[in-house]
């Protein structure tokens, strides 16, 4: 049965501005394969995209109708040509799809216009590409001899490392985000071009790639589960053998590394904690005497 593909999802295949295949030949047949919507994108990888031009140059052929079997007639499809810029571009297109899909973002021409959007994308993805290959950096450790500051002195120290951890979709830090909910799509639209008003980013107010993802991973599922699951494993190092470990122990059988981390902060390093420092710093300048030598 031939599949069932909307006109404009044709044009976008064919367009010179977007996929640029030959021929409406080249279009039915790439179609015949299973690209059939931005969506289907997300079912192939590099290596299926790749292998299209040797696929599709063979014809598919006829079938006979067969009803006491169910078989319906189908008629045959021509071979096709699809040359090396068109599987390039179908390459980085299936990589848009399924980072908008990883986001929550909605895929259409416009955001998966090539020229506009996605040649910049390329260039970004690649990059970001080559981030992921290098090596975790260490985990900072809580320090008991930083006493009252031990915390407030390695959060930011933890968050700049789990922004220089990959998981499974992107930096780790995501898991830690302020607000866990994933922000609307009316109130982040991607950004457009002032003066034409087209979208020509793959990306909102986040400003790039990589902040999209950290704004924009959703705190659900069972990559999140992982991931949050390897921060907690993170933390957990990070407290060993120090008075912080009790409060993340608390988390410990499901392994929840955003509650855990809320939790050393707010007890640690919250306002309660701020409000006790200040206080001893207060109580310290308001009582002290001078006596010829010099205070911390």
């Amino acid at each position: 049965m031939p599949p069932t593909v909307i006109n404009s999802f044709k044009t976008w295949l064919k367009g010179n501005v977007n996929m640029k295949l030959s021929s409406d030949a080249a279009v039915t047949r790439v179609t015949y394969e299973g690209i059939t919507n931005f969506e289907s994108l997300t079912d192939f990888d590099k290596t299926s995209i790749e292998y299209l031009p040797r696929t599709c140059k063979e014809k598919i052929l006829a079938i006979t109708e067969d009803i006491s079997a169910g078989i319906a007639a189908e008629a045959e499809v021509p071979g096709a040509n699809v040359g090396t810029i068109s599987v390039r571009r179908l390459i980085t297109a299936m990589k848009a799809a399924k980072y908008y899909q990883s986001i929550n973002r909605t895929m259409n021409s416009a955001t998966m216009h090539y020229t506009n959007v996605l040649a910049g994308f390329k260039i970004e993805e690649e990059a970001y590409a080559d981030l992921l290959k290098r090596i975790e950096p260490d985990v900072p450790l809580i320090n008991d001899r930083d006493n009252d500051r031990r915390v407030i002195k390695w959060a930011p120290n933890f968050l700049d490392c789990l922004s220089r951890t990959y998981g499974s979709k992107g930096h780790l830090v995501y898991v830690l985000r302020e607000d866990a909910a994933v922000p609307s799509e009316a109130d982040g639209p991607l950004q457009t071009d002032p003066n034409t008003n087209t979208i020509n980013s793959y990306f909102g107010k986040s400003g790039c790639l990589h902040d999209e993802l950290i704004a924009r991973l959703p705190h659900q599922g069972p990559i999140y589960k992982h991931d949050n699951a390897t921060v907690f494993l993170k933390i957990e190092k990070a407290s060993r053998s120090t008075s912080v470990e009790s409060t993340v122990k608390a988390f410990a059988r499901k392994k929840d590394g955003r509650g855990s981390y809320l939790a050393v902060i707010s007890n640690h390093a919250g306002d309660t904690k701020y409000r006790a420092i200040h206080k001893k710093r207060l109580n310290l300048l308001t009582n002290i005497k001078w006596n010829g030598r010099s205070y911390p």
